[in-house]
């Protein structure tokens, strides 16, 4: 005969796997919806028109916010077949970290510091997006 006392607390244990596994299955939702909420460009594009990538006339001083806004755009709306979210934060830091005394913007990590600082999980990734869109700016550039 069980002891009740044993198969109480193992039906409370039981119970409280199954929320923790629900609440885990709910935070999972909302972590998806977060950042697929921001992958496309707010501009006037549909969020499934992708955005080519365009480099502005004469690259050179003054030319990094507009450079940095349509490669951001190209990137969230070519997230699907290319893949760039893993760089997508970095690019957004670019846009946004400037420092105003001397107009230089944030340096992502790259190949150059061995992705330094970057989860040793996601180095990979961030080397092979940050590949890609360098060769599409290579071949943009042609």
């Amino acid at each position: 005969m069980p002891d009740p006392t044993i198969e109480a607390q193992i039906k409370a244990l039981d119970g409280n796997l199954t929320r923790w596994e629900r609440d885990v299955k709910r935070i999972e939702k909302q972590i998806i919806s977060h950042f697929t909420s921001g992958m496309y460009s707010t501009s006037t594009h549909t969020p499934n028109e992708p955005i080519s990538l365009s480099l502005p006339k004469q690259l050179g001083k003054d030319k990094g916010v507009p450079l940095i806004k349509v490669t951001l755009g190209y990137a969230k709306t070519h997230i699907v077949d290319s893949h760039y979210a893993d760089i997508i934060p970095y690019l957004e830091r670019v846009a946004l970290d400037k420092d105003m005394k001397t107009g230089l913007h944030y340096e992502p990590p790259s190949i150059h510091d061995g992705y330094k600082g970057v989860n040793p999980v996601c180095q990979h990734k961030c080397a092979s997006q940050s590949r890609m869109l360098y060769n599409q700016f290579a071949r943009t550039r042609n």
